[in-house]
């Protein structure tokens, strides 16, 4: 007991040398011992406040492994020897008693000296070591929530620097706005935090996503031997590992982030290239790279169309063919068309989702319970045009009444306006007066005097020299 006593009496003295004591004085003695050697920054605080700071910067320095200390060659066998006896974190080290590490057997003056200066650092720059353990070793699932009560968020330290909210152009896809932006940001922080990691590899990182250069172009920038150099580390070293679940230089994605990502890659397709208007960070060709995605812009032949369109990457050639199918079997019919009726247009089994996903978000195509068909706007045939005219005005109309409103929506009049080849075309146009036509449904036709129906398929597309076909 005496031996006890003169040590403590002997700390009292020299208050550079930490610990605890005994279990009953344990917790009185710690608070004063960090406010007045630990973290000598907190008397400028007053005494509420330091001791809380000082617990949470302990609590820290709990979650931090020794190793982390290992900075150089001459500390490996100090925290090999520390391992061995059981000391695991930064706050084990500082609880660590030195009048109990110099009883060790094999202990000399450069262990002590070494141990002394680990234990130093620690007590001049806890809270700068904590940031290089956050920034360099720590464990990071992204997406990470802001948060300003933690003083030890990421966010804290790396984060993109956030503009003004860009509301996306279609308030149809309002709902996948906070999505977009949530991805954009996540890759973005990814990318700041890696180059505390892995400078060389966010260099390509930054390079190609944030900037949006070319490989060729980063290959010629960093003296990389070819473009193969600069994706490899992207795709093969980067965007693979993270989507398949993988952590990398102790990064990983939630899985909740990756069902994200399968489930915005799914709305995206074939929508217009427009509803990525809102991104901050990326350009729109690298954020669609990250989904696996790319644009499908329009040709010179093809300006007409509504817009560029979002397809699968390497998937753009096949696409391109199926909307220009699918339009052309819209174009032939002025009502509601099943989707089971389009199942023949898709060449092969794999371009099912790219079909569901063109009907579904393509602008210029109306849906309903009863289909798809393409918008009135949009019909360039004149006999589908009268037929649309007849279908929406539920009622018999008579020729002028079908002129007059052509000429209303199309701001023309057409070549010709031959009834008899309409009635042909659509068993759906029948004339209960004479000099007036109305469309009916399937249920009503055996009710009414239909048309002779022995006419080409609706399905077949009338040519230029087919006069007869278009009036």
């Amino acid at each position: 007991m005496k031996i006890y006593l003169q040590r403590y009496n002997f700390r009292l003295e020299k208050p550079s040398i930490q610990g605890f004591f005994t279990p009953y004085l344990e917790k009185t003695y710690y608070i004063c011992d960090m406010q007045t050697t630990l973290f000598p920054d907190y008397f400028a605080l007053d005494e509420t406040c330091c001791l809380h700071r000082a617990e949470i910067v302990m609590e820290k320095l709990a979650e931090i492994p020794l190793d982390f200390l290992a900075t150089h060659g001459e500390r490996n066998t100090v925290l090999r020897r520390l391992a061995e006896a059981g000391v695991q974190t930064l706050a084990e080290l500082l609880r660590l008693q030195r009048f109990d590490v110099v009883e060790w057997e094999g202990v000399g003056r450069f262990f002590l000296h070494i141990f002394d200066e680990m234990r130093q650092e620690i007590r001049n720059h806890p809270e700068q070591l904590i940031e290089q353990w956050l920034l360099q070793r720590a464990t990071w699932v992204f997406p990470i929530p802001y948060n300003s009560d933690d003083p030890w968020s990421l966010h804290h330290y790396v984060s993109p620097s956030l503009s003004p909210e860009v509301s996306l152009v279609d308030g149809e896809n309002q709902e996948w706005t906070p999505l977009i932006q949530q991805v954009e940001h996540t890759f973005t922080h990814i990318i700041l935090l890696l180059k505390h990691r892995q400078p060389e590899k966010a260099a390509v990182l930054h390079r190609f996503l944030l900037q949006g250069l070319s490989a060729e172009v980063i290959a010629r920038v960093l003296n990389l031997p070819s473009r193969s150099a600069v994706m490899r580390p992207i795709e093969h070293e980067f965007l693979r590992p993270l989507l398949a679940g993988k952590e990398v230089a102790g990064i990983k994605l939630s899985e909740d982030f990756c069902d994200s990502l399968s489930a915005l890659r799914q709305q995206l397709l074939f929508q217009p290239t427009t509803v990525l208007d809102g991104l901050q960070f990326m350009s729109m060709p690298r954020f669609l790279w990250l989904l696996h995605l790319t644009p499908m812009l329009r040709t010179q032949a093809e300006m007409s169309w509504a817009c560029d369109f979002i397809v699968p990457r390497g998937e753009v050639l096949q696409s391109r063919a199926l909307l220009h199918r699918v339009f052309r079997a819209l174009q032939l019919h002025p009502d509601y068309q099943q989707v089971s009726s389009f199942e023949s247009l898709r060449n092969s089994s794999t371009e099912e989702a790219s079909l569901a996903s063109l009907l579904e978000h393509h602008p210029w195509i109306e849906h309903s319970s009863q289909g798809h068909r393409l918008m009135a706007e949009q019909l360039i045939y004149d006999f589908c045009r009268v037929g649309r005219i007849l279908l929406e005005s539920h009622r018999p109309l008579t020729r002028d009444e079908i002129l007059m409103r052509y000429e209303q929506v199309y701001l023309e009049r057409p070549l010709s306006l031959s009834m008899h080849d309409l009635c042909k075309r659509f068993s759906g146009i029948t004339a209960p007066q004479r000099g007036q036509w109305a469309w009916i449904s399937d249920e009503q036709a055996p009710q009414m005097g239909e048309c002779p129906t022995n006419s080409p398929s609706p399905t077949q597309e009338p040519t230029l020299f087919d006069m007869n076909a278009i009036w």
